[in-house]
């Protein structure tokens, strides 16, 4: 369903192994079975963005759990994310407010939105 050419059918195939579903051109997924963790896993493993993870894991680590903190959020919008020749004025830098109003709109997990971090 996914694949439109053999390059989106091996990367459709690659996520599901990844994933731990089935990858079989005739194996069937339960349904019951199928819930949110295995679609997000499922998810991740389809729409990779090695760049991002990268960037993350340069500010925040390799660790298990890793979490970004309002300041990291604040260096990585001001250093990484922002544009040099912006007009500084029209334009004014990020800071913890704007960080954590950012968290609180697009942060999923609540308890960490809350506490102002990034997962």
């Amino acid at each position: 369903m996914f694949a439109q050419n053999k390059e989106d059918r091996r990367r459709v195939d690659k996520a599901l192994d990844s994933s731990g579903l089935p990858s079989g051109k005739n194996e069937v997924l339960n349904p019951s079975k199928f819930q949110f963790e295995e679609f997000f896993n499922f998810y991740k493993n389809l729409a990779q963005r090695t760049e991002v993870e990268k960037i993350f894991e340069e500010l925040c680590g390799t660790s298990k759990r890793r979490l970004m903190t309002a300041a990291q959020f604040v260096d990585f919008l001001n250093k990484t994310q922002r544009d040099p020749r912006l007009n500084e004025i029209l334009y004014p830098y990020a800071n913890t407010s704007r960080a954590k109003d950012l968290i609180q709109q697009y942060e999923p997990n609540k308890y960490n939105s809350q506490k102002g971090i990034v997962q």
